[in-house]
């Protein structure tokens, strides 16, 4: 059994771009360097990558890849900015008043 990441990168555009592999270094650099023209981050970089974490099971990485797949675009950027009372309030889903809504 090896060793899979969840990973996410903030695009240019303010965007999030979030997915999974067993080689976060190899598939950081075939992100930033634009390896694939049809990827979504292609047209968006350049890219910083904010999150990543390991699993020792593909099924918990794919898991959590899906969870955060499904998260807002605010809640996204609190978890990516690591403003943990932001993201509580949202997973609570009380509407914070001091974020503007776009």
């Amino acid at each position: 059994m090896g060793t899979y990441y969840v990973y996410m990168l903030r695009c240019i555009d303010g965007t999030f771009y979030t997915g999974m592999t067993n080689d976060i270094a190899r598939r950081s650099d075939e992100h930033v360097a634009g390896y694939n023209t049809t990827c979504y981050t292609y047209l968006r970089r350049p890219l910083v990558l904010v999150y990543a974490d390991e699993f020792d099971r593909p099924d918990d990485a794919i898991a959590f890849e899906k969870r955060l797949k499904g998260w807002s675009h605010k809640k996204k950027r609190a978890f990516a900015d690591r403003d943990w009372p932001l993201l509580n309030r949202l997973a609570s889903g009380r509407r914070p008043r001091d974020l503007p809504y776009d």
